[in-house]
């Protein structure tokens, strides 16, 4: 058997034995964070209310075992051409709870058509992470309302390697408020407040029961991840801990017989053992070789030495807020009063090479400053990869 067989043999092995580890790994976790409050087994109630011109709608719906079915629909006039007042509408909601027996389900406002503002807009998938961070931040120019003074939402319609595409939802928290103010006097807690899927681009108004699921304006932008349980968790660890107990305490004479006997064969079979041991001192030099390809195929410049150079050769008027590092590439995003005079800088570094912007740079005004992103290739790697594949 070659060299370049027994290092694909040991690869092939070690890739199957990380595979089953991983697939096992996901396995525990879904069972130890499974949540007995999941959306897949939990039942669950929700009221919808949405007022309407000339009177409000109210929408019971119950899930069970992630089918959401709409269980009555109950409409309640009020003054012709005119939305009911905050008062009024607290009242229908109190009226409704009760004519369904509804208490302690979940209640959710619906903001009509009319009220709210319903935008798509698309960034660059770099700021996937902050998203929320950054619809704040420009809330204002994609919309007339500020943050401070609106209530508003996104939801993530499709993305791809470079964009990612929203929808986002705001509207006026004074037009708002004094119905939630109404119905917390009447007792009656808002889960979230929504939007009507009718007359969204890109919705189908049927779907959900009219509703878009996954926008609660208010959040205003803040996605919370789902909690993870804690009390099945600690139950199946102390399982697995009792069980670890009970496997150390067994005996151990049974290993020793069988080892015993493994030694008699051994001893019995010299010439087997001297093929045995010149396979081992073999395995061992591949090992060796192995070590030394996979410390020469990882070698690259630390991510700290990178970041430290950027720090030295950046000029001071810059200032970053994302930094991405791959095997091969580096990508900067942030501003500077001239975001032109950063790239030489870059370039004339050691450690990097083919420095150019990943987009076109834009002006803050607010700040004065250029807002970049910038992508660079790490010096070097390139001809350590080729030297690499040369050498298996």
């Amino acid at each position: 058997m070659t060299t370049a067989e027994m290092i694909r043999i040991s690869t092939s092995l070690v890739s199957g034995t990380a595979m089953n580890i991983a697939r096992v790994g996901r396995l525990l976790r879904d069972v130890l964070f499974f949540s007995l409050a999941d959306d897949r087994i939990a039942p669950k109630r929700r009221l919808f209310v949405l007022p309407e011109s000339g009177g409000v709608s109210v929408v019971y719906r119950s899930r069970f075992f992630s089918r959401m079915k709409t269980r009555r629909i109950l409409r309640y006039p009020s003054e012709a051409g005119a939305y009911p007042t905050p008062e009024s509408l607290a009242s229908t909601v109190a009226l409704a709870v009760n004519a369904l027996k509804v208490a302690g389900a979940e209640i959710m406002l619906v903001v009509p058509k009319a009220w709210i503002i319903v935008k798509t807009a698309e960034f660059p998938l770099v700021v996937k992470d902050t998203l929320s961070d950054v619809i704040a931040y420009e809330l204002d120019r994609l919309t007339p309302l500020a943050p401070e003074w609106a209530l508003y939402d996104f939801r993530i319609l499709a993305e791809d390697e470079n964009r990612i595409r929203i929808l986002l939802a705001a509207t006026k928290t004074e037009r708002i408020q004094p119905y939630l103010d109404a119905l917390t006097e009447k007792g009656i807690r808002i889960g979230g407040v929504g939007l009507s899927a009718a007359g969204v681009p890109g919705l189908d108004p049927e779907e959900n029961g009219g509703i878009v699921d996954g926008i609660n304006l208010l959040d205003k932008g803040i996605h919370r991840g789902p909690k993870i349980p804690v009390a099945l968790t600690v139950l199946l660890l102390a399982v697995l801990i009792a069980s670890g107990l009970f496997w150390m305490a067994s005996p151990v004479q049974i290993e020793e017989k069988k080892i015993a006997t493994i030694d008699g064969e051994i001893a019995a079979r010299k010439d087997e053992v001297k093929k045995v041991e010149a396979l081992k001192k073999e395995l061992e030099g591949l090992e060796k070789e192995i070590t030394a390809i996979n410390a020469f195929r990882t070698a690259r410049p630390l991510t700290i030495n990178l970041l430290r150079e950027m720090t030295q050769v950046l000029p001071n008027n810059v200032w970053l807020f994302r930094v991405r590092f791959t095997e091969s590439t580096a990508e900067i995003e942030g501003y500077s009063t001239s975001a032109a005079d950063t790239l030489p800088k870059l370039e004339a570094s050691p450690y990097f090479k083919k420095v150019e912007f990943a987009s076109p740079t834009m002006r803050d005004v607010r700040l004065n400053a250029d807002r970049f992103i910038i992508k660079m290739e790490l010096e070097g790697l390139s001809e350590e990869k080729g030297q690499n594949e040369q050498k298996k």
